[in-house]
This record gives C-alpha cells, sequence and structure tokens, in this order.
C-alpha cells in the first residue's frame, strides 16, 4: 500500500493545465485545472516527474530524441527525500469547511479541517492520542478546533490538545502530555498543501511550494475537476507527459491521428533532485517543420 501525490502544470498553447494525483495500490484520485491564458511570445511548462523521469533519457526513434548537455549528479539525488515536500491534497474553493476531511499522505490517513478562528487550513493524525478513535469522525467545534467523536477531546492547528471533558479540573501539565501529531498545511494559489514529514526539526518553507506563474496573471482565468483514476498516480503523471500519444488516443476528441509527428526533446540543464529543463519542438498541424515553435520547460520538480 503506498500513496504519494503529484502536482503538474502544463501550458499549452491555449490552456495550463494543472493536475494533483495521489494513489493507493491502483487507485488514483486526480484532480485537474484548466487555465484560458491570452496568447504569449512563449510557452512554458512547469511538471515535477517522479524519480524514474530522472533516470537517463532513451532514445526510441525521432519520437522520443532526447539530447543531454549536463550530466547528472548521482551525488545530488542522495540526500532527496519524498516526505521533505509540499504535497497539493484538495482545492480550497470546493473543500467544505463545516466539516472535517479524512485524507492520505504515503498511506497515512490524517484529518483536514478549517479553522474558522485563525481562519486557516490544520491537519493532524487521523487518530485520537487518547483511544485512537478517528477524528475525521468528529466535529470542528466553536473554537475551530477539531473534536475527538469518542470521548470529546479536543486538539488545535498545532496538534495540541487544549480540552479533556472528563478532567475533574484542567490541568496543563496533562494536556501538554495529550497532543497529537499535526502536520504543516499552506494555502496557495487555490491549493491546500501539506508538507509529507511530520515531526522534523526545521520548519518547511512555504516560498518552497511550487506555483503556476500563469495563475498569477489577472488575465488568466482557470476551472478545477476531480476525478478518481483507475490506475497509480506514477502511471498517471507518465501519461501527461508523454505528448506522442495525443493524436492517437485522443483521436477526434483534442486531436487527429493525422496531427501526429516527431516530438525530440532535448535536455537543457543537469537532471537533479528538483527536476529538470528540457525543449520540445512541437509543430502545430497544417505547419511546416520550419514554423515550428518550442515549447521549454522552465523548471521542472520532483514531488
Amino acid at each position: 500500500m503506498w500513496k504519494y501525490a503529484l502536482a503538474a502544470w502544463l501550458l499549452a498553447p491555449c490552456a495550463c493545465f494543472t493536475f494533483t494525483a495521489g494513489g493507493v495500490g491502483t487507485k488514483s484520485v486526480f484532480t485537474a485545472r484548466f487555465v484560458a491564458r491570452p496568447a504569449l511570445p512563449s510557452v512554458a511548462a512547469r511538471m515535477r516527474p517522479p524519480v524514474a523521469a530522472c533516470a537517463r533519457p532513451r532514445a526510441s526513434g525521432a519520437v522520443a530524441e532526447t539530447e543531454t548537455t549536463n550530466a547528472p549528479d548521482s551525488n545530488a539525488f542522495a540526500d532527496f527525500s519524498w516526505t521533505r515536500q509540499w504535497y497539493p491534497m484538495a482545492f480550497a474553493d470546493v473543500t467544505d469547511r463545516t466539516i472535517p476531511h479524512r485524507l492520505e499522505l504515503f498511506g497515512e490517513p490524517f484529518v483536514l479541517w478549517w479553522d474558522k478562528i485563525d481562519n486557516k487550513w490544520c491537519a493532524m493524525s487521523d487518530s485520537c492520542p487518547h483511544r485512537a478513535a478517528p477524528l475525521s469522525e468528529g466535529r470542528i467545534d466553536e473554537q475551530g478546533q477539531i473534536e475527538c467523536p469518542y470521548h470529546g477531546w479536543c486538539f488545535n492547528g498545532a496538534g495540541a490538545c487544549t480540552k479533556i471533558p472528563q478532567a475533574a479540573a484542567k490541568d496543563d501539565a496533562m494536556l501538554a502530555r495529550c497532543g497529537g501529531i499535526a502536520y504543516s498545511v499552506q494555502e496557495r494559489q487555490g491549493l491546500i498543501w501539506v508538507w509529507g514529514e511530520i515531526g522534523g526539526r526545521v520548519a518547511p518553507d512555504p516560498l518552497t511550494i511550487p506555483i503556476c506563474e500563469a495563475l498569477e496573471d489577472p488575465r488568466f482565468c482557470w476551472i478545477d475537476v476531480s476525478r478518481d483514476m483507475p490506475y497509480s498516480a506514477d502511471m498517471l503523471l507518465e501519461n501527461v507527459l508523454d505528448s506522442s500519444h495525443v493524436p492517437f488516443t485522443h483521436h477526434q476528441t483534442i486531436s487527429k491521428r493525422e496531427n501526429a509527428v516527431p516530438l525530440p526533446m532535448r535536455i537543457t540543464a543537469a537532471l537533479s533532485p528538483v527536476g529538470f529543463e528540457g525543449d520540445i519542438p512541437m509543430a502545430t498541424p497544417k505547419t511546416s517543420p520550419d514554423a515550428r515553435q518550442t515549447k521549454k520547460s522552465e523548471k521542472s520538480h520532483l514531488c
């Protein structure tokens, strides 16, 4: 059983496609954001591939031809951690703020809720430290804290126990011993991000959350879509990175078979744990090879 989340941004000539995905076994949860944009002088792409995508590029005829300008530094991957990353878990605007939500990250369940007093999203392990009852089956109390459905113990966004109804008197020392495990949570660009590592010595930096520059441009507009997918998240990401399948898999929907063209990729920067950079010459239908435009991957981040 495994679960991880991915986020990727792909700006096509007329749209920005943002997705997040999480999988347990062979099931994925897919959320997508489609962003319409005005004509810009260049087309940028931001992607977050799995570790396998940072292996040496493989050539397969003209379609998958690659050129590496800088060899990857094998030592750069030594300190990479899947948990010391930000993961997008939900769309903020469509997530009900009046009830707690059970989510999973790396197969571990946690409860996500909205603190109406501090106006922020909170998360902690979905297990009450008292008798392991699922906090997600409880409620958000009048103070914006999560209340256990079993004995009514309450916890704030830092995971600290703030109330034990069965205690004869308030005992701060006892409350300090009864806290749960909290996650770091941030909301950015309409997505709720959760830091994968809990109990770390260093607080995560919100500025390291990857963003889609297009969403910072007031000329853009977007819609958000969520959908369950019957396969793992790494397979979903590989599919999105593989542009050559579009004319065939999506014939007569968003493309046509006759639109298939070679898609050579040129890696333009050294592969590393933070991703890669590359250029993909793209030819639109009825356009000669000489008139091709370049789709450039500005940044590419591992998840």
